[in-house]
């Protein structure tokens, strides 16, 4: 259990080959381990977040919407999550297949 004033979130924005935002995009946040520990999806102006993520090192992985998917390649980047912080402007770009 986290106390409230040690909690940290991630969060950002998922764009296409030409910086367009993408809305409906999958995001998931990984431990170095492979263990998911949050998944979201974009709204419609490309932003994520998710709140709540324990300290540490992570992966965050983005994949297009379904619809995109023939097209758009998914992408991972790794990052880092801060206690009592939310790591901002984690943006993904997916470029095409």
């Amino acid at each position: 259990l986290f106390e409230l004033d040690e909690a940290a979130g991630m969060e950002g924005e998922v764009t296409d080959e030409r910086g367009e935002p993408l809305g409906g995009a999958q995001v998931r946040v990984r431990s170095r381990d492979g263990a998911t520990l949050a998944e979201t999806k974009t709204t419609a102006d490309g932003r994520w977040s998710v709140p709540d993520l324990p300290e540490g090192d992570v992966v965050v992985e983005a994949s297009p919407p379904p619809a995109l998917a023939a097209i758009l390649a998914p992408v991972t980047v790794e990052s880092d999550v801060r206690r009592g912080h939310v790591t901002r402007e984690v943006d993904l770009r997916l470029d095409r297949l």
